[in-house]
């Protein structure tokens, strides 16, 4: 989801800078994203005619983080958009979760999304503007089994993005959330292959599109891009502290929806 961001960002005219740990975690039971991924992704949004910069950071680490800003502001002088898109996952029973299983969820997801706000506002405040976008999901929501640690940190960031609503609106930075659900992604295609090994990914996908969404239809990282690129756009300027749902239909509320639309 991170490139496909940074792409339609670029695509609007904006200069992008691009973050990732480049190496796998502990904790994080798929792969991750390599330096060469990174520099690629560098070069697709230079080939839109935007300026890119590629940053290789942990956003759980602090000083990482605070060098990685300053970078920024090094290189264009301000930050306008910051989108908080670095998330990692894994599952299984509660009762078999581990404190690394909640820590690689915790450092990412949360004190990522912390960080890397806390030191983006300090550079919105000057300038009196800034748009802050995180990206959660259908399960900090509603949670869901074999995914307590990731649901829990996903609720999280929704309780973050509405505190830095109340702060910050004040110095004219709002703060909003996308909440996708079932993005086909690397990531979850991993956790297809693991409920499903028996199928191929793709059919495995559409298996659970039919069973969870009302649409029954993919839900491409272009999907959650496009809220992204209109929370970050003035058509969003008088929104703030809320949650968009990417999720064709399968937020808290589907099971009110099928019944309403049987008795139609």
């Amino acid at each position: 989801m991170g490139r496909s961001h940074a792409l339609a960002l670029a695509r609007e005219g904006a200069d992008v800078v691009i973050n990732d740990v480049c190496h796998n975690l502990s904790g994080v039971p798929y792969p991750l994203s390599t330096e060469k991924q990174l520099n690629d992704v560098v070069k697709e949004v230079s080939s839109l005619g935007g300026r890119a910069l590629g940053i290789k950071a942990d956003v759980g680490k602090e000083p990482q983080v605070r060098r990685m800003i300053d970078k920024v502001i090094n290189k264009f002088g301000k930050l306008d958009i910051l989108v908080n898109n670095a998330g990692v996952g894994s599952w299984g029973p509660f009762i078999k979760l581990t404190s690394a299983d909640w820590d690689a969820c915790y450092n990412v997801d949360i004190k990522g999304t912390f960080l890397c706000s806390k030191y983006s506002l300090r550079h919105m405040m000057k300038q009196r503007y800034g748009k802050i976008i995180n990206i959660t999901g259908a399960y900090g929501v509603q949670g869901g089994p074999l995914v307590a640690h990731y649901g829990a940190m996903k609720a999280g960031i929704i309780a973050m993005t509405q505190t830095l609503a109340l702060e910050f609106a004040r110095y004219n930075i709002n703060a909003n959330a996308v909440c996708p659900a079932i993005v086909n992604t690397e990531a979850y295609q991993f956790l297809l292959k693991k409920m499903y090994p028996r199928m191929n990914p793709k059919a495995a996908y559409e298996k659970v599109c039919k069973e969870k969404l009302l649409f029954q239809r993919e839900i491409t990282c272009e999907d959650v891009s496009n809220a992204v690129v209109w929370l970050a756009s003035e058509e969003t300027r008088n929104m703030s502290g809320e949650v968009v749902f990417v999720t064709a239909g399968a937020e808290k509320t589907i099971g009110q929806i099928k019944e309403k639309s049987d008795i139609v």
